[in-house]
């Protein structure tokens, strides 16, 4: 940040990369973080050269190109006695990638008591504006900058129709190979902004073969306004990493400010990251049911959308994930798969920045399936059970096994309720899931591991009646 003083806001402000048609444009981000009670969160401004005379002038005119926080923002004007006008204005669809162009009529700006000079009159004299300022009328901080250029005053003609576009620039962003950009589209609004006019008939063209427009030619009458929608056409995009432009033009053969150019900018980029690679399994055969532990590289922080599958005869079946980390994921062997040999691999997901879905599978692995070991049969009572009104028993023969883990599935074999117990040979179960909600009714199978060894103690099966 800067120093906020007139000495350092002219030598600092001012950069070329904020530039949108002059030398230099006023690169600007508010920092301070307003903690008091008051609405207003700062802003910026300037004193003219000169004392301008708008008499005459029905419009200003500002480029600006947004920071992306949610202020919204006043547009001041003050004459050489300090009385303040403003057009109070939103940010909503203002764009953070290229210059939009605001409009505003001078009968939208109206007499600011907190922007005018103590003793001011309340009439404003467009004959001897002096200063103008952008002031947030909200006290969010911006996290990036905002770029302002070319403030003018300006005259329409009401009489005549004078075409506008919201915004002078769009852009997407892909991967090679990518089936969507993001965004999936951009909308750029055209305006004809003479109130008075006749009806304007327009059309928006773009030579470029990757840049498709919706809604491209039509009619407004005055002042009305229509959305343009630009989107990329994938199959046409270049297949090589880069950053592409093309430009759309909106004209009209009876429109003043004919034509305007918007520029569309695509960036394709290579895909980063590399594919999950399985290095060892604990245990390359067990039975359903069974924790086995896969270690490798690049499988991901977290699991997120990524999934393991046991593949056979081209069925798979996804199995239920209990850690996940980028070098190793604990995992349990799917309890509903038949005896034989499956190949187990890991589906990594990646959610790009730009919001594309890519799909990176590992190196394939062998796993087999044995026969059960002879678990005992839990026995569970009441069976049928209503949670309604009572509780159901799940007692077992634990053996020296200590560290006991409780497992409850419904039949799509997702986990409705995992508990860990120590040296116990019962549990009770009260018919609610993990989130403490009542079970629907149903069949629900019983597993019960030894954590320790990972082995099966007893199994069985409770049926979940409410009536």
């Amino acid at each position: 940040g800067i120093t906020p003083d007139n000495s350092t806001i002219s030598t600092q402000g001012p950069t070329t990369e904020a530039a949108y048609a002059d030398a230099r444009g006023m690169k600007v981000k508010y920092s301070f973080a307003n903690v008091s009670t008051s609405d207003w969160g700062g802003g910026w401004g300037a004193t003219l050269a000169n004392t301008l005379n708008l008499t005459g002038m029905n419009n200003i005119k500002l480029f600006l190109k947004w920071d992306g926080s949610s202020n919204d923002y006043n547009v001041v004007l003050k004459d050489s006695d300090g009385t303040a006008v403003k057009a109070i204005m939103s940010s909503s669809g203002l764009s953070t990638a290229s210059f939009n162009e605001i409009s505003i009529a001078t009968s939208e700006f109206s007499y600011s008591a907190d922007s005018s000079d103590s003793g001011a009159n309340t009439s404003f004299n467009w004959s001897s504006v002096t200063n103008y300022n952008i002031v947030y009328n909200t006290k969010n901080t911006s996290a990036s900058y905002q770029n302002l250029d070319n403030i003018m005053a300006t005259y329409i003609d009401q009489s005549t129709p004078y075409l506008t576009v919201s915004s002078t620039g769009v852009s997407f962003s892909t991967y090679i190979g990518g089936t969507t950009t993001s965004p999936s589209s951009n909308t750029v609004t055209i305006s004809n902004s003479s109130a008075g006019s006749s009806d304007m008939a327009y059309t928006a063209t773009c030579a470029t073969s990757w840049v498709t427009l919706s809604s491209a030619s039509g009619t407004l009458a005055g002042g009305a306004s229509t959305n343009l929608a630009v989107s990329i056409n994938l199959a046409n995009a270049p297949t090589t990493a880069g950053t592409y432009y093309a430009t759309v033009e909106v004209a009209s053969a009876t429109a003043q400010n004919s034509p305007q150019l918007i520029t569309v900018t695509l960036i394709v980029r290579e895909l980063s990251g590399s594919d999950p690679s399985i290095d060892t399994i604990s245990e390359s055969a067990a039975p359903a049911g069974t924790r086995i532990i896969l270690t490798g590289t690049s499988f991901g922080e977290s699991q997120g959308a990524s999934t393991i599958t046991f593949t056979k005869d081209g069925a798979a079946t996804v199995a239920q994930v209990l850690s996940w980390s980028d070098g190793a994921i604990e995992v349990e062997v799917p309890y509903t798969l038949s005896e034989g040999n499956y190949t187990l691999s890991i589906n990594k997901l990646t959610i790009a920045a730009e919001g594309i879905n890519v799909l990176s599978q590992s190196d394939a692995k062998t796993f087999q399936v044995t026969a059960a070991s002879t678990a005992g049969i839990a026995t569970i009572w009441p069976n049928p059970f209503n949670p309604r009104v009572e509780t159901n028993t799940i007692q077992y023969n634990a053996g020296t096994a200590t560290n006991i883990s409780i497992n409850i599935y419904d039949s799509t074999a997702r986990v409705v309720k995992h508990s860990l117990v120590t040296g116990v040979n019962q549990v009770t179960w009260d018919g609610k899931n993990s989130a403490g909600e009542i079970v629907g009714d149903g069949l629900y199978l019983v597993r019960i591991i030894n954590e320790d060894s990972k082995a099966l103690i007893a199994k069985g099966k409770i049926l979940v009646v409410k009536r």
